[in-house]
């Protein structure tokens, strides 16, 4: 029973924790669509619901502020666009699909 209290425990947290979300600074919009996608994947699973909405959050705060200084802004900007089209509703895979593609980039341009 300890492990099911435990358990219990989390998810009335995460609830806790989802319910306080709406106090985060994107837009309604946004909110709405990550919570959406979250409750979508993990209907019942409330902690998964909050940790995807803190990894967007998270991505959403690194992508608005994203600079890469060792790569040309056209470049930059073609990187961003092919990601956002990829993963229009993902910013945690816009992020990542972002990192790798300039990693990808400097190591065929030798940096």
């Amino acid at each position: 029973y300890q492990m099911q209290l435990h358990t219990v425990r989390a998810q009335v947290d995460a609830v806790k924790a989802i319910n306080r979300l709406q106090a985060f600074p994107i837009s309604e919009e946004k909110f709405e669509l990550i919570l959406e996608k979250a409750k979508a994947e993990w209907p019942l699973d409330f902690t998964m619901q909050l940790n995807y909405f803190e990894r967007q959050k998270q991505a959403i705060i690194l992508l608005e502020s994203y600079k890469a200084d060792d790569i040309s802004e056209d470049d930059l900007n073609l990187i961003r666009t092919k990601a956002t089209n990829d993963w229009p509703d993902d910013y945690d895979m816009q992020l990542n699909t972002i990192n790798k593609q300039i990693e990808s980039l400097k190591k065929l341009r030798g940096k």
